[in-house]
Order: structure tokens, then sequence, then C-alpha cells
């Protein structure tokens, strides 16, 4: 009985994580050249970062979705992210 009580509050603790993704890209132009203090905002929400001296850029901590678009500014040219999405549960 002890067993599935264990077992019973683990389950609980891993079912209630929160999920949370982690975005990180650069910004470069049609050049490959990349881009600095591009702002970055995923459209519909307050949250944003900035890109660095060499374009680099990450979201940590947000709850991403699949089908998030982005905006960019002051920019009014095609951007593009080449990034690497990685997915970590946290309690």
């Amino acid at each position: 009985m002890k067993y599935y009580v264990t077992l019973l509050i683990f389950a609980c603790l891993f079912l209630t994580s929160t999920c949370y993704s982690q975005l990180k890209g650069k910004c470069v132009d049609e050049f490959e050249n990349r881009i600095a203090y591009v702002n970055i905002s995923i459209k519909g929400t307050s949250i944003g970062t900035v890109s660095t001296v060499k374009g680099l850029f990450s979201f940590e901590n947000t709850s991403l979705k699949e089908n998030d678009s982005f905006k960019t500014s002051p920019y009014n040219q095609d951007i593009y992210f080449p990034p690497t999405r990685q997915s970590h549960a946290h309690e």
C-alpha cells in the first residue's frame, strides 16, 4: 500500500509540472549577415527580447506554442530565424 501511495504522489507531481520552452536563434539578413539590436516579440503577447550585438536572441522559460509567430522592429525587411527549440519540464 505504501508503494502505491508513493507512486501516486510521484505521478501527481509529474502531471502538474509546468512545461517551459526555450527558443534560441540569430537574426540574419538575406546575405546571412547578423543583425544587432532587433526587437523580437511573440505576436499577440507582451513577451519580447532584443538581439545582441552578434544578432543572437533567446526566449527562456516561456510557454511557446508550435504555431506562435514573431514580429520584429525596426526593420521592414524579412528577417530569418533559424532557431533550436528545446522543451524542459520544471516543477
